[in-house]
């Protein structure tokens, strides 16, 4: 149990006052120290909670901040490393076409020479060069050995067939 020394309005200090858990100069004051203040209290505890209240705000508020920050560092981040795979992907893309021009001249080339070849062989462009081809009876008459006196030769030229017949016939 507490004790409390409060002898009175005495200057001089009394044995009880070195006993005593707590000394206070008038009987009043330790009277006052003695019995619990619900007001006190009451506004110490709202002074607690306004400084708890206020604590949280400002922690919410740097954490708030400290989010915001990380989400900027973040985005800031993505953006580089999209930005390098977008670069990348370009520089593929541009080999990519090169290799493809490439491929395409390449093949126009070949598509050139093939041309050249089918049309040096076509016989139409025999035909506008001014040769003739030579059928009997639906077939190309390749040598005089295929012909005999009086067969019925259809001759094509570019711009049409003649029928002929065959009157004479030299061999080499």
């Amino acid at each position: 149990m507490p004790v409390i020394s409060a002898v009175g309005h005495e200057t001089d200090v009394s044995i009880s006052d070195f006993a005593a858990d707590l000394r206070c100069a008038t009987p009043s004051v330790a009277s006052e120290t003695a019995v619990f203040d619900y007001y006190k209290m009451i506004d110490n505890l709202s002074a607690c909670a306004t400084r708890i209240d206020e604590a949280i705000d400002y922690n919410f508020e740097s954490l708030k901040e400290d989010l915001k920050n990380t989400a900027l560092e973040i985005q800031s981040c993505c953006k580089n490393l999209l930005d390098g795979y977008q670069n990348r992907i370009n520089q593929k893309v541009q080999f990519l076409y090169g290799d493809m021009k490439y491929f395409m001249s390449m093949q126009n080339s070949k598509y050139d020479l093939l041309n050249l070849a089918i049309q040096k062989d076509n016989p139409l462009s025999l035909l506008s060069r001014g040769y003739v081809v030579a059928e009997r009876e639906k077939r190309v008459v390749k040598s005089a050995k295929e012909v005999d006196i009086n067969d019925t030769l259809d001759i094509k030229f570019i711009d049409g067939v003649v029928e002929a017949k065959v009157t004479k016939k030299e061999q080499k």
